[in-house]
């Protein structure tokens, strides 16, 4: 299993050394690098797949990922015209390391130094990211179609197609496989047959929706269709995939890749995509049992949902803390810079960057914030007479407790100042019932729970001034 990777004057990397765990998080805005991570693995993989690696070149362009030329692929700013790359793992105790040298309009970098010493070590050669079990399901995938290709050698190889073009293919020839009969991703479901598991995890995608498989050897397709049996209801007639709608057939490319044999590398771009949240919650839930099972885990997401699901598996035991790594991706100037925020056993955040998934929160003061309705005949009669507004963000005085706050919030609606102080602290020391007490007197709670939060994400375990957080 990867245990750290690092880059040198890679793409948006002047260096980087990104600790990895057996599940791994890649978040942060469009364009913060999270996908030259990803990218970086899979040109070493394509590059050793081709045997070119093994002979001391880079390949840029090739099945897996398209880079360009060397110019796409240095550093903007390098000091030195190197691109490097270093893998460590538990199962080999040196690191594996590599520099090539700049070509800027080539499709190849050769190697830095003697012949002799580059390539792969044979230790290194049966694991990933160059040999074993690999999968990579990009955010691109293919979506419903009439029929999928039909393929017995990809299906032996455990191909799916980096955009699943071809796991309709794998599951038609693999679908009696069993799943070891301890593999926590099969649960409590008696069937560990690999079609069963499929559907069991398709329940919270569409519930009731059950896949069927056709396969057409004459014309080497396999016609992929559903039919939905929801309790109480009387099952319906099979359904083409194309009259389904696109997450059903977008997620199973990524619920496939999570459920490979242990010692796995699954890279997966956006699993969330066509999902309603609670998909994708339970989404991120295989993940987990994933890792559980021995496949190491990298997903580049922007859901909230996602990463949610993992706190709450890490809660509920599912996954110790050590095993789950977030990585926030964000810009300083012209270099990417990498947060990691700690997971405690409970699921919370040793800390919460700013822009780290909390645009919900600042939704939500926006719509909790007073509101004029320019032009309606209240503010027509009133405009000439009324003292002018305070300027924009100007404190104001709260009119029930004479407590100064910000931005026209009050707490009008939440009872005392010292009542609401009180509350918020006992919810960021963790004193449930102590705040469930507290928050029982009170007309709006679920303010003073999103202060809270707020709160706790900026690293405060207590407040003196309830008005900065709401």
């Amino acid at each position: 299993m990867l245990r750290r990777i690092g880059l040198k004057n890679f793409k948006c990397f002047a260096a980087l050394d990104l600790p990895c765990a057996p599940l791994n998080l890649l978040c942060g805005l469009n364009g913060m690098g999270k996908s030259s991570v990803i990218q970086a693995l899979l040109v070493l993989r394509q590059s050793f797949d081709t045997r070119d690696l093994l002979e001391g070149r880079l390949v840029l362009g090739g099945a897996l990922t398209d880079l360009g030329a060397g110019s796409d692929v240095l550093f903007e700013d390098a000091e030195e015209e190197v691109v490097g790359f270093e893998l460590r793992r538990d199962e080999t105790p040196e690191p594996w390391a590599q520099a090539f040298g700049y070509s800027p309009t080539g499709d190849q970098l050769s190697v830095i130094g003697p012949a002799t010493e580059a390539g792969v070590p044979p230790v290194w050669r049966a694991f990933p990211p160059f040999g074993g079990p690999f999968h990579y399901v990009q955010a691109e995938r293919i979506g419903p179609r009439k029929s999928y290709p039909l393929s017995e050698m990809l299906a032996r190889r455990r191909d799916l197609g980096a955009g699943g073009e071809y796991a309709w293919n794998f599951l038609n020839d693999r679908q009696n496989e069993l799943l070891p009969a301890d593999d926590p991703r099969c649960g409590d479901r008696p069937g560990h047959r690999l079609l069963d598991v499929v559907d069991h995890w398709l329940q919270d995608v569409s519930p009731g929706a059950h896949l069927q498989l056709e396969s057409v050897l004459a014309a080497d397709t396999v016609i992929a269709g559903f039919v939905f049996d929801r309790p109480g209801d009387v099952a319906t007639r099979r359904h083409r995939a194309t009259n389904v709608g696109f997450g059903l057939s977008y997620v199973l490319p990524v619920v496939l890749a999570l459920l490979s044999p242990g010692g796995s590398l699954c890279l997966i771009e956006n699993p969330e995509a066509h999902l309603h949240p609670r998909g994708q919650t339970r989404l991120a839930e295989l993940a987990v049992r994933a890792a559980g099972a021995g496949v190491q885990v990298f997903v580049e997401t922007h859901s909230d949902h996602f990463v949610d699901g993992v706190r709450i598996a890490v809660r509920d035991g599912l996954i110790a803390p050590a095993d789950t790594a977030i990585h926030y991706f964000e810009r300083d100037g012209g270099r990417t810079v990498v947060s990691s925020p700690a997971v405690d056993a409970d699921g919370r955040l040793s800390r919460w960057p700013s822009g780290f998934f909390d645009q919900h929160d600042e939704n939500l003061a926006r719509l909790l914030a007073p509101r004029s309705r320019p032009g309606g005949p209240d503010a027509v009669a009133a405009r000439d007479t009324a003292t002018p507004p305070p300027p924009p963000n100007a404190d104001r005085r709260c009119p029930v407790t004479g407590q100064v706050v910000r931005s026209g919030r009050t707490f009008a609606d939440l009872g005392s100042d010292a009542k609401a102080k009180s509350a918020i602290n006992a919810l960021l020391k963790g004193n449930q019932r102590d705040a469930d007490e507290k928050l029982a007197g009170m007309a709006d709670p679920e303010r003073l729970r999103a202060a809270a939060d707020k709160a706790r994400r900026a690293g405060r375990d207590e407040i003196t001034k309830p008005s900065d957080w709401l």
